[in-house]
């Protein structure tokens, strides 16, 4: 039922900030549904799809929240930061690093996840102590 609510929001949506509609649906997926469902994976897919060329949303931090539970859905998420650091998605955003690191990590990669972290601090990217704390 709530599914249909939300589906019909996002179609009939008019408002300055589409987004919004999407990321409270998502979050009520995530968490009605905490170890996730067959259609989350669509769900994040579609919205990534719909706004991945959307300028004012390159640097949104509920976008990049989207993106990150799409990457920890792929078998492989580091091809998914790779891309967001390809198209300069995200990268004044402190979470996207911290994120890709840990990723990188559990791989065991730490001199790329280091690597990682001195790219965000050398951005600037916001908070920064999330960065310098992690980075040590």
């Amino acid at each position: 039922m709530y599914y249909r609510l939300f589906e019909t929001e996002i179609r009939t949506y008019e408002g300055d900030d589409p987004l919004q509609v999407w990321y409270s649906y998502i979050v009520w997926i995530c968490e009605n549904f905490p170890t996730g469902c067959r259609d989350q994976s669509t769900l994040l897919e579609r919205c990534i799809s719909l706004f991945k060329d959307v300028d004012k949303y390159k640097h949104d931090e509920r976008y990049l929240k989207i993106w990150i539970q799409y990457a920890d859905l792929c078998t492989d998420p580091i091809d998914v930061y790779d891309y967001m650091h390809s198209q300069s998605m995200f990268s004044k955003l402190a979470k996207l690093y911290e994120s890709w690191a840990y990723n990188l990590e559990r791989q065991g990669n730490y001199k790329k996840a280091d690597e990682v972290y001195t790219l965000g601090i050398n951005r600037e990217a916001q908070p920064m102590e999330v960065l310098t704390r992690q980075h040590k």
